[in-house]
């Protein structure tokens, strides 16, 4: 077209037309060019670059913008400025000129406003982001609320938290590796008070010695239900408190808040963080998922800090009329905690402590009146929490958990069920538990488990004591070992005082006996008119010499194997005359009436009417008498049956060679016939010559 036009005109025209052509081509080359760096520069300008690395701050969030969006939503954005209209979860930025120069303001309020989104402030003017340690919550984002939070202060003066209708920037919910602390929160009453669970308190604590105003300081919660912003003139002097009370200030009566603040701390799955007025993190504290420390109804005790930095619940006493709080508001904390240290058990030496005395048959009242005695032979008191007493029965067991102190050289007395028994003596302990008439095994063990003390075994009938008299078990020698027979006896009840034969050591045995210097010389094995159970045995010493009888034993048993079912054992009291009798009765010292003899009890002593195996022994040993009367006894009448007139003993000879059975019509010392416990005539010849021999007690029919 150009070319049919140049034709038609002068050269001259032609020159002038293209020239115009040129130039407006030119002018069009150079705008173009000119748009397009214009753009490249408004692509790379300093706003786009911090809002790049703002992007990668936050790690691609979803509420960063995406390029092909960001026009639409900048034109947005200028449109709702023009109108007026409240941007909804916007939050603005607060003028700080005390704190940023006015370059750094000016980029500030030139950044894009990103709906929702916190920008962070110019790493080169604000702390290094290496500071920034760890995140609380798993992105960058800062919750914006609809509602606004305000903060009301104490003195009537209001400011305002709420998106949209304040300038402060509220501080991201993250904290440096190592805050501050040199301002704490000291104290949360995060359950309330027993007089509603809404008033709740916080205090915080000023740990240096030196004044510290925290004027635009923040504390937030969690989830943004509170956010404080300290106002002017907050200042805490040195070691001194800041009490923040929530909506009004009734929470802590009598006590005036320093600020009152609205919102509510969650009972679980909450955390509360200190911010000083650059957004610094100064202390936190949270419940993941539980709050470290206070209670909920019905106290409500509040959540103290202790001086090593953890938490403990108010440890103080009850409150008083005025404040009515489980806390310390605007004061000391309550004494800490003193966890248990863990202490090596303490381990005794064996009889240390030692079993000195027991009624196990009760006293003249009751059966039940059982009782124990302990003695300390040690030089210094000895605490008996964590020592145990168990009692081992042939059916079942029982542990008895020592407590209370003994003193050096000094008794302990355990009472049965109550405080009954053993009247005007007060019990050291009572306890639940039951003594076996027929034996039981005692052991006691100290806090480490070691076996202190033995009494008995199992089996075993009783050492000592006597179920009708009630004459008690007592310990002859507290040094010697408990499980020998040998050292105790039975003696009137001494309750927490010496024993009629304490620390008195049994003699030595030296002398060594011959067979049948002491015979078995009687046996009663059909029991007496009275009862088939109030069998008797009687010894003879048919030495010229008094003969001791401590240690001596005498063993029962029921089988070929002669293994012992039953042992009856002689203490240093028990003493023959020469050319005298010893009885020896079962059960009860009325077997036989108005005749005293050592009784014995316990399981498998009974003298079977089949037969026993008796075996007579000394203090060394020595087997000094045998009565085998394994297949049957050798003589000896039981009587017909349901005929008890006839139950004659079997006596022995005089060269105790034979046996033979009482061949007398009655027996009688002095002038009394010898009888029974229901005063029937014993067919015997108790404690006198047997009736086969000269100058016999026996009346012949």
């Amino acid at each position: 077209m150009i070319f049919s036009i140049s034709k038609k005109l002068p050269n001259s025209s032609i020159f002038a037309i293209i020239q115009g052509m040129w130039q407006k081509i030119s002018i069009s080359v150079l705008c173009f060019f000119g748009g397009a760096v214009f753009f490249h520069f408004m692509a790379h300008s300093p706003q786009q670059e911090i809002l790049s690395h703002q992007t990668a701050f936050l790690g691609g969030s979803s509420r960063v913008a995406s390029e092909n969006s960001q026009d639409d939503e900048d034109a947005q954005y200028e449109k709702k400025i023009h109108n007026d209209a409240p941007v909804k979860n916007t939050a603005t930025i607060i003028d700080e000129d005390d704190v940023r120069d006015e370059a750094y303001e000016a980029r500030i309020q030139s950044l894009p406003k990103e709906q929702g989104t916190i920008l962070q402030e110019d790493v080169s003017i604000k702390q290094p982001q290496e500071e920034q340690t760890r995140l609380l919550e798993s992105s960058t984002k800062i919750e914006s609320f609809d509602n606004p939070v305000s903060v009301s202060l104490a003195n009537n003066q209001n400011i305002s938290s709420s998106s949209g209708s304040s300038s402060k920037v509220l501080c991201p919910i993250y904290i440096s590796s190592k805050p501050s602390q040199h301002i704490v929160i000291n104290e949360v009453a995060w359950s309330g008070t027993p007089e509603s669970f809404a008033n709740e308190w916080i205090e915080l604590k000023n740990i240096t010695n030196n004044i510290v105003d925290i004027f635009n300081w923040q504390l937030r919660d969690k989830k943004g239900e509170i956010t404080i912003d300290f106002p002017a003139q907050s200042l805490i002097a040195p070691q001194s408190y800041f009490l923040l009370e929530r909506s009004d200030d009734n929470s802590v009566p009598g006590i005036s808040a320093d600020v009152i603040y609205k919102g509510a701390l969650n009972d679980s799955n909450e955390s509360l963080y200190l911010f000083d007025n650059s957004c610094n993190a100064v202390d936190a504290i949270e419940a993941n998922p539980n709050w470290p420390a206070g209670t909920l109804n019905p106290e409500r005790k509040s959540m103290e800090k202790k001086s090593d930095g953890f938490w403990q619940t108010y440890q103080g006493p009850a409150p008083d009329g005025i404040t009515g709080v489980w806390g310390t508001p605007r004061a000391q904390n309550s004494a800490p905690i003193q966890l248990p240290q863990e202490t090596k058990k303490l381990s005794y030496h064996t009889r240390d402590i030692v079993i000195s005395e027991i009624a196990w048959m009760g006293d003249e009242h009751s059966a039940s009146n059982e009782w124990f005695e302990l003695f300390n032979n040690a030089n210094s008191a000895i605490d008996l929490s964590d020592w145990s007493f168990t009692i081992y029965g042939a059916r079942s067991s029982t542990t008895i958990e020592l407590s209370g102190t003994i003193a050096a050289n000094n008794y302990f007395l355990a009472k049965r069920t109550d405080d009954d028994s053993v009247q005007g003596i007060r019990a050291d302990l009572t306890y639940a538990g039951v003594f076996d008439n027929g034996g039981d095994l005692l052991i006691l063990k100290d806090p480490s488990g070691n076996e202190i003390d033995r009494v008995g075994g199992a089996e075993v009938s009783w050492y000592a004591g006597d179920n009708d008299t009630k004459k008690t078990m007592q310990r002859a020698n507290f040094a010697q070992d408990g499980s020998d027979p040998l050292n105790w006896f039975s003696a009137n009840a001494t309750p927490k005082k010496m024993n009629e034969r304490d620390f008195v050591a049994s003699p030595p045995i030296t002398t060594s006996y011959s067979f049948h210097d002491v015979a078995i010389n009687e046996i009663a094995w059909m029991g007496t008119k009275a009862s088939s159970a109030d069998e008797w045995l009687e010894l003879y010493n048919a030495t010229s010499t008094k003969v001791n009888l401590t240690g001596w034993k005498i063993i029962f048993a029921s089988h070929a194997s002669t293994t012992a079912d039953f042992t009856l054992t002689f203490d240093d009291l028990d003493t023959i005359n020469a050319h005298d009798f010893f009885l020896l009765e079962r059960n009860a010292t009325s077997t036989i009436a108005k005749l005293d003899g050592k009784v014995y009890q316990g399981n498998k002593s009974q003298l079977l009417n089949s037969g026993v195996y008796l075996l007579l022994e000394d203090g060394n040993g020595n087997i000094i008498d045998i009565v085998d009367g394994l297949d049957e006894w050798k003589m000896g009448s039981k009587g017909v049956k349901g005929d008890s007139a006839n139950r004659k003993s079997m006596e022995r000879s005089e060269d105790f060679s034979f046996w033979y059975t009482f061949i007398g019509s009655v027996a009688m010392r002095g002038n009394e016939i010898i009888t029974d416990a229901k005063g029937n005539n014993i067919l015997g010849t108790p404690g006198c010559i047997n009736s086969g021999q000269v100058n016999t007690c026996a009346v012949y029919p």
